[in-house]
């Protein structure tokens, strides 16, 4: 009974994984382009410390999101000091952006722009091959299966960029916190546990 029960919840696991990967190929089917998607101009974020004058980016590329949903996740994770004064929750940011947990772990942002006109001379694409993508799980041209698009341009040279906040700071700690807990995004977890129970049972 019990290897029945195991063979129908690792066979459904399997379904929902592979119904969820065709959904996706679906949506990248009938998305728009990639100049429609980010009409309203580009963002990206640098921590302050590795921010320095001139180009951003390498020779073989640079991320960029959609101006508007950055502002929505920005929005999100924006909260306040006991002082008032407003912080983020970095946590939040990263986990949007599909960066790596704890990769800006207290560390201030650098919000950059980049108009939609700037977007198109520095050849807007979505990653391909060769191009710098920091975390692997961008590669599908999304920072995860339910996140945000994610677009590549060329090194983007002073004369493009503006720089819109310096300030995005983590908030500071306090002594009465509730500790973080992790937990995958809803719309891996049947991935999760069919890949749990395949390397279960081998």
């Amino acid at each position: 009974m019990k290897q029945i029960f195991l063979s129908l919840f690792f066979g459904c696991g399997l379904m929902l994984c592979f119904s969820a990967a065709n959904a996706q190929d679906d949506i990248w089917e009938h998305t728009p382009s990639v100049r429609t998607m980010f009409r309203s101009g580009g963002s990206i974020l640098i921590p302050a410390d590795a921010m320095k004058e001139g180009t951003i980016g390498r020779e073989c590329g640079q991320y960029v999101v959609p101006h508007d949903a950055l502002d929505e996740t920005l929005d999100l994770a924006r909260l306040r000091n006991q002082d008032g004064s407003t912080c983020y929750d970095i946590s939040k940011i990263e986990r949007e952006l599909g960066v790596s947990d704890g990769a800006w772990d207290h560390k201030t942002l650098v919000r950059v722009n980049l108009r939609y006109e700037a977007l198109h001379e520095l050849h807007l694409r979505w990653p391909a091959e060769g191009d710098c993508v920091p975390y692997d799980n961008w590669k599908g041209g999304i920072t995860h299966c339910c996140g945000l698009p994610v677009a590549m341009i060329n090194p983007a040279p002073p004369e493009y960029v503006v720089i819109i906040d310096k300030q995005i700071k983590p908030c500071k700690r306090s002594e009465f916190c509730i500790p973080k807990i992790c937990l995958p995004h809803i719309c891996c977890i049947p991935c999760c546990v069919a890949n749990y129970l395949v390397e279960e049972f081998k």
